[in-house]
């Protein structure tokens, strides 16, 4: 994967998100990253294409990334052209052991939800089917468990009388 720079065209060893730099006050400060999470049109509807052959699947431009959505649930996302799928802890492994990396959108602090899609399971069928059954899975329990949290409970109002002279 090319850092920030070398998307850009700048030849660099590290993302500018991983550097420190002086003001111009001579202090240093780290420098705040703001991905590009633009989408090209044509990875959209090659993701959109392949995961529809597993389910119904509608995307939704947000953030410049794209949110995709199966069955109502927020399952994936689509950022600086790479596709990312909801994990938990159980599922997270597997996409760690395949060397993947979470969705960070505001930098090495900010990891999300969300994992890096192998190449290889978009473009196989069979496995992008399990992967992303997996994936609806989690955003499922995540939407279910919101559901179930107790609410704060509302302070009851008490009504005030008012005074009658005899009072």
């Amino acid at each position: 994967m090319f850092s920030c720079k070398q998307r850009i065209g700048i030849p660099s060893i590290a993302c500018v998100r991983f550097t420190r730099t002086p003001n111009a006050f001579g202090i240093e400060a780290r420098r705040h990253h703001t991905p590009d999470m633009a989408v090209s049109e044509n990875y959209r509807e090659f993701v959109i294409e392949q995961l529809g052959r597993v389910a119904p699947v509608t995307g939704k431009s947000m953030f410049g990334g794209v949110g995709l959505y199966a069955h109502g649930l927020f399952f994936a996302l689509i950022a600086e052209d790479l596709l990312y799928f909801k994990v938990n802890e159980a599922t997270r492994r597997k996409f760690e052991q395949r060397g993947m990396e979470p969705f960070r959108p505001f930098g090495e602090e900010s990891a999300m939800g969300y994992y890096e899609v192998p190449a290889d399971v978009l473009e196989d069928i069979g496995q992008l089917q399990v992967w992303m059954r997996k994936a609806i899975g989690v955003a499922a329990a995540a939407k279910r468990s919101k559901g179930t949290r107790p609410k704060r409970a509302v302070p009851v109002q008490r009504r005030h009388r008012p005074r009658s002279s005899a009072d």
